[in-house]
């Protein structure tokens, strides 16, 4: 390594620590705002099951610590979405000049449609759970059971499940990826169409986890139309990377 190469990465390395510190300043900050208000946040998260708790459900906690721990959590996942723009500008900052324009240019487009998506998922995951709720209620008291439900366990389950579905509605931009790199062809996705609608009608059992048709249907068909959504886009990257090739060749001269 010559000592211009050591000097840059010197460089680097300390933009980076500064740019891990500003991203921590900024989650810290984040996190003791949202400790004040993480009551109103749990309120917030409860509300697919707020018909459940006036017919008689109880969210309770069975540990000491678990009030503490559970506002702990929430201000930790709060803190992070409300400091993700910041931290996101951070890293974008420190990465952006290491890209060539045209990579730069792709994230740039990939990144906000990547929140809008995962967002889109969410806010549809946090629809729909009352229903699973509601379900998963109605079968506990049918066996003469009295559902007592812990509120960690619940936020966890409703947590993780509006996460599931936000990654699943990346299906479009993983699609685009995938074929502008040439691993997945808009052909491939066409043939394995029916395979496909199994495997969603499986997860939309997963994640709503109740036997009503027009449940299934509701979370089924947004799910179908994102894989659809998927094929178009993978022939548009196609389109791309055929007139991308053929203005390549046709740039080359022939040699002597």
């Amino acid at each position: 390594m010559t000592e211009g190469e050591r000097t840059d990465f010197y460089f680097h390395l300390e933009e980076l620590r500064f740019t891990i510190i500003r991203s921590l300043i900024y989650l810290v900050i984040a996190v003791v705002v949202t400790f004040s208000f993480w009551q109103d946040l749990a309120a917030l998260l409860m509300l697919p099951v707020k018909h459940l708790l006036d017919s008689g459900l109880l969210l309770v906690t069975n540990q000491p610590a678990e009030a503490l721990t559970l506002a702990i959590q929430l201000s930790l996942i709060g803190g992070l979405v409300v400091a993700a723009p910041a931290i996101l500008v951070e890293l974008w900052a420190f990465v952006a000049p290491g890209l060539l324009p045209g990579e730069r240019r792709y994230v740039a487009y990939a990144l906000p449609v990547a929140f809008i998506l995962f967002v889109l998922g969410v806010a549809f995951a946090y629809l729909v759970l009352p229903v699973g709720m509601r379900f998963l209620y109605s079968f506990s008291t049918g066996a003469n059971l009295k559902p007592l439900w812990s509120i960690t366990s619940y936020l966890r389950f409703l947590l993780w499940s509006c996460v599931a579905v936000g990654i699943v509605f990346e299906l479009p931009l993983v699609t685009g990826v995938l074929s502008m790199l040439g691993i997945v062809s808009s052909r491939f996705l066409v043939t394995k169409r029916r395979h496909a609608i199994i495997v969603i009608l499986l997860l939309a059992a997963i994640i709503t986890p109740s036997v009503d048709f027009i449940t299934m249907l509701v979370v089924t068909l947004p799910i179908i139309v994102l894989y659809e959504v998927s094929i178009l886009v993978s022939k548009r990257v196609e389109g791309l990377r055929r007139r991308r090739e053929a203005g390549g060749r046709g740039g080359t001269a022939p040699g002597h």
